[in-house]
């Protein structure tokens, strides 16, 4: 009978789906934060979308030790949810300052020109795709490592 020695302790390490999302949403948030301060200044905040993307990915990892498919699928759905929260955070202040209204009437107004003005609706889309757009390309290089390929070899 021979004596098998482990080189090198493993460490085992247990995924934990709900604090990676709970880790993937609260890393998103220093990218919101960026999104709708360059956004006020009057710049293109999409680029903020790819802090929204590393932060999803770094917090999903984190906090929820989520490794292969499992970071890719909350990754995606906490940018999706973040890139969406910044955009109306920004369209919801910006009405703020335009009309000097309160959070709760600008969000009211908000949602009313959204579902009476197409123009208003054209640009509010336009500004989503733009953002879903430079989030997933940050999101890319960042989750690229996740994302199981068919041409690595196993080494034995």
């Amino acid at each position: 009978m021979e004596n098998w020695e482990l080189g090198e302790e493993q460490t085992i390490k247990k995924e934990n789906v709900l604090f990676g999302l709970v880790g993937a949403l609260l890393g998103t948030v220093p990218g919101i934060i960026l999104w709708v301060i360059v956004g006020q200044l009057g710049f293109v905040a999409s680029a903020c979308g790819m802090i929204i993307a590393l932060g999803a990915t770094l917090g999903c990892c984190m906090l929820g030790k989520c490794s292969g498919i499992k970071v890719l699928v909350i990754s995606v759905l906490a940018i999706l949810l973040a890139t969406f929260a910044a955009i109306c955070l920004n369209y919801i202040i910006a009405i703020m300052k335009y009309v000097h209204s309160p959070i709760d009437q600008s969000i009211e107004l908000f949602k009313l020109m959204l579902a009476k003005s197409s123009e208003y609706r054209l640009e509010f889309f336009k500004s989503i795709g733009i953002g879903y757009l430079m989030s997933f390309l940050g999101a890319y290089a960042t989750c690229a490592k996740f994302i199981p390929s068919k041409n690595k070899q196993v080494s034995e």
